[in-house]
């Protein structure tokens, strides 16, 4: 069992002034008391947040947090197939480099255009268990979507980035059974 642990939180409010996170599991239990405090057709922005032995490694970024899990959301099937990918935040130069290592992925957090030339480190590279990370990726897209629902249901019928991440969120999902089930029989590609 992997100590390295990702999760999506998400700004209670504008995150230039401060405003608390929660995890988006929390948040998505606790939709009624939020109604006040977060609009998806308005914005919401949110964070990755990894932990190691749970401690939070790194600065927290804030970005729009429908982008921002869509990205992530999207490199699952590409890793499972041995490809890297990155994972860019919309409003920033950082991004998180996601290097696979065989039934692990290199995870790294940076500032820059590229993972071989970083400007700056905020997360130096940690292992990851492959299934690990896109099981808790998974769980994060479909914890943000569920936090929709209870708000704003209506947005998930006519919101583009909301049906890509819907659309992405599908196919990640068969590319991960379809992966859990090769590694079960024994099968590889």
């Amino acid at each position: 069992m992997s100590n390295v642990k990702l999760d999506l939180v998400i700004y209670l409010g504008d995150p230039d002034a401060n405003a608390p996170t929660m995890p988006i599991s929390q948040a998505a239990a606790k939709a009624d008391e939020l109604k006040s405090k977060l609009s998806f057709s308005e914005g919401v922005y949110g964070a990755i947040e990894i932990k190691k032995n749970n401690k939070v490694l790194g600065e927290l970024k804030p970005d729009p947090a429908i982008g921002l899990i869509t990205q992530f959301i999207k490199a699952i099937p590409f890793l499972i197939d041995g490809e890297p990918e990155q994972a860019s935040l919309s409003e920033s130069d950082f991004r998180f480099a996601l290097e696979p290592q065989g039934d692990d992925v290199l995870i790294s957090f940076f500032e820059g255009d590229f993972a071989e030339e970083p400007e700056d480190f905020l997360i130096e590279p940690e292992l990851f268990p492959l299934e690990g990370l896109a099981n808790q990726v998974i769980v994060a897209a479909e914890g943000l979507l569920s936090l929709i629902k209870s708000l704003e249901p209506e947005l998930l019928q006519n919101d583009d980035y909301i049906l890509s991440l819907i659309d992405v969120l599908d196919a990640a999902k068969k590319s991960f059974r379809d992966h859990k089930l090769r590694n079960e029989r024994g099968v590889r590609r």
